[in-house]
């Protein structure tokens, strides 16, 4: 029992210690007409080696409050993401893809779409 509680108190103190885990952003990716903004960002974990968190924005205009719409967990390989690893791309003028991969695991996107002043995004598998 007293080996259990100081892992219990090893992990809490390592996760109290472990950075915040702020959200930065990571790419931004313009509409083919320019009135949209698609942005990325990643949060990084509490734990080291944990998997980080992708979040996918629209923005209407560069000084607009970002909608969220949607996020997922990406794992991470101990180097930085590149635009390998999430990948944006718009596929028409009001539709656009974020691809997630990491070498070892199935990828995964979102499906952006964007119908007046509503939009959506589903996480599928594949890209």
């Amino acid at each position: 029992m007293p080996r259990a509680l100081a892992w219990a108190a090893l992990v809490l103190l390592l996760a109290a210690c472990s950075r915040a885990g702020g959200e930065a952003d990571f790419e931004t990716a313009p509409s083919p007409r320019g009135d949209l903004i698609l942005v990325t960002t990643v949060t990084p974990p509490r734990l080291p080696f944990g998997p980080h968190r992708v979040t996918v924005y629209l923005q209407v205009g560069r000084n607009a409050v970002r909608q969220r719409l949607g996020s997922a967990e990406l794992a991470y390989e101990g180097i930085p993401y590149t635009r390998q690893n999430i990948a944006m791309r718009w596929v028409g003028d009001a539709e656009a893809l974020v691809c997630l991969r990491v070498s070892d695991r199935p990828d995964r996107s979102f499906h952006v779409k964007v119908e007046g002043e509503q939009a959506t995004a589903k996480l599928a598998p594949g890209c």
